[in-house]
């Protein structure tokens, strides 16, 4: 089912246009980081009954190993083995690191379900706090008063500021008191007791904030009890998922995500999408950082989902290739026991829907450059239908494809979705 594998698409208005003005945030479940021109609701399930998208590609060879171990997702198979079996006592986690594709949880959400049901839930793990236009299946988001979001243009691929930008590459600054960042969990996310960690950093000797987790007292974030300048955690568990909440703020502390895991282990699948991103984006942020917020997760497996926005840059396809055999060899450094998984792009197409032969030499590349470091590859824009796919998929009813010849439906995601769970499943 798999073979070896890793545009200039449009940054999102969420993100292009920020800079480094405050924003601010309003209550309700954000509908932002989703695509242009996308319905909103949640990610069907099931495939759509009607106009189902062209029938499945032939995978190719993944290169024959020559034993089970040497499978590239062997080690991933045998987690998720163990968790089924009762003999692992510690979540299965899949980082899935991507771009707009990503962003918005409806393609990780579709391979979450299927992991979930089948070896338990583990919760919705990484989670942005303080973004305004977030969204993630698992939780509700909201915000008020007056945040600012760092680095300016998170999908750039040159280094901004310090790099430390967390596991998902964006921090939240809240700028006064009345500031307040909330996430409140989806019936089902996370059953049971629950583990969270809020992981932050403190510029400064007066910076501070409190976090408020359903009805237990305050917690008090300030220096000198967590140190000033480094990035620092706090952990808690409840005996049941509850609404989180940060407010009275002072002294602009940074916010780097929440982590809401199920205690009793699970899979859990951390979406780590930024729009606009590119192979480079995350080899611009600062590297021990970025390793230490990695190893700490301790994924089993890591999904490598970039290309589209490739597909409109200038740049020799198969100058990628080293790019990402720099951000494998990072994230191997990081969880050198994890597998690896590189998608390669979707399909695209300009203007008339005329297919972007781009997307095909992209591809090649990033085949070629995943079986080199060992990694399996998803022929994405295969999966789909092969060149033109996007414009096919457009024309269902309802669309599995937006207008902006780029981007998916959450149906479309939905779609592809089942298949890459299907791909990456154990049989």
């Amino acid at each position: 089912m798999l073979s070896r594998e890793l545009s200039r698409s449009l940054d999102h208005a969420l993100f292009a246009a920020l800079g480094l003005a405050a924003v601010t945030c309003s209550g309700g479940l954000s509908e932002g980081g989703r695509p242009p021109a996308v319905a909103s609701g949640p990610a069907p399930t099931e495939r759509p009954a009607a106009g189902a998208p062209p029938p499945r590609a032939e995978a190719r060879d993944a290169g024959a190993p020559s034993s089970p171990s040497s499978a590239p997702l062997a080690r991933f198979h045998a987690a998720l083995a163990a968790l089924g079996s009762g003999s692992r006592g510690e979540p299965v986690r899949v980082a899935f690191l991507g771009d707009s594709h990503t962003a918005a949880d409806f393609l990780p959400d579709a391979v979450r379900r299927p992991l979930q049901a089948r070896f338990g839930v583990g919760g919705p793990g990484f989670l942005h706090l303080g973004v305004e236009r977030f969204r993630h299946a698992g939780v509700k988001a909201a915000c008020e008063g007056r945040f600012r979001l760092e680095p300016p243009r998170p999908s750039l691929v040159l280094r901004q500021g310090d790099g430390v930008f967390g596991l998902g590459g964006l921090r939240a600054v809240p700028l006064d008191a009345e500031a307040v960042a909330s996430l409140t969990p989806e019936p089902g996310s996370l059953p049971g007791e629950v583990r969270y960690e809020l992981t932050f950093r403190l510029p400064n000797a007066a910076a501070g904030f409190e976090v408020i987790a359903g009805s237990d007292p305050p917690r008090q974030v300030t220096a000198p009890a967590f140190p000033v300048g480094e990035v620092a955690r706090i952990e808690w568990r409840a005996a049941r998922a509850v609404r989180v909440e940060v407010r009275g703020a002072r002294g602009a502390p940074e916010l780097l995500g929440l982590i809401a895991e199920a205690a009793k282990p699970g899979v859990v699948v951390d979406t780590l999408g930024i729009n606009g991103a590119r192979i480079a984006t995350a080899l611009a942020w600062e590297p021990e950082a970025f390793r230490a917020a990695v190893a700490r997760r301790a994924p089993a497996l890591v999904v490598v989902g970039y290309g589209t926005n490739e597909v409109g840059d200038a740049r020799a396809p198969e100058r990628y290739a080293a790019d990402l055999t720099s951000l494998v060899s990072a994230l191997r450094g990081a969880a050198p026991d994890a597998d690896c998984l590189v998608m390669g792009p979707t399909d695209r197409a300009g203007a008339g829907w005329v297919p972007l032969e781009r997307v095909a030499g992209i591809t090649r590349a990033l085949d070629a450059a995943a079986g080199q470091a060992g990694c399996a590859f998803f022929d994405t824009q295969a999966e789909m239908g092969g060149p033109g796919a996007i414009a096919r998929w457009s024309r269902e009813d309802p669309p599995l494809a937006s207008s902006d010849r780029v981007h998916l439906t959450p149906r479309g995601y939905a779609a592809l979705g089942e298949r890459l769970a299907a791909a990456i499943l154990p049989p």
